[in-house]
């Protein structure tokens, strides 16, 4: 799951770590660049996750933009990847997603890694409870980073 806010019945630790990606239509005219920066979203239309169902994304995203001094035209909000990149492929405007999602297949989005000047990660966390079945817990918790290390923090 994506990374939550403290909970007194729950623990989490990241288990994986990617970077964000610049999804456009393919027929954009940024679709010819090999990378891109976060002032390539000033004025743009942008389809953004939603800020109360999609939390730690949309923060992530929009306070990265911020920090940047970038303002995109926010055009649509949406709660899930494949529902923003429906929308990019029909044209209505460019996203940031998690690279993963690159793997969706829509035929008529490119997608263009940020320049590592501005390039920022999205985790996918593995939670559990605080007083579940330790023993599982203890298990996966060695097993499934062994399997899928981390990459450190820029």
């Amino acid at each position: 799951m994506r990374p939550f806010a403290p909970r007194s019945f729950a623990e989490s630790a990241a288990i994986f770590r990617e970077p964000f990606v610049f999804a456009m239509p393919s027929e954009h005219r940024l679709a010819g660049q090999a990378c891109m920066r976060l002032p390539d979203f000033e004025g743009e239309a942008f389809i953004q996750f939603c800020p109360s169902e999609s939390r730690y994304l949309y923060e992530l995203i929009a306070g990265r933009l911020r920090a940047q001094g970038v303002a995109p035209e926010t055009v649509q909000t949406l709660s899930h990847t494949h529902s923003i990149l429906a929308l990019v492929d029909a044209g209505v405007g460019v996203a940031l997603v998690p690279r993963s999602a690159q793997k969706l297949g829509y035929a008529g989005v490119r997608f263009r890694p940020l320049d590592e000047t501005d390039s920022f990660d999205v985790e996918v966390h593995l939670a559990w409870r605080r007083r579940g079945r330790q023993g599982v817990v203890d298990a996966v918790r060695v097993l499934i980073p062994a399997a899928y290390p981390v990459p450190a923090k820029a």
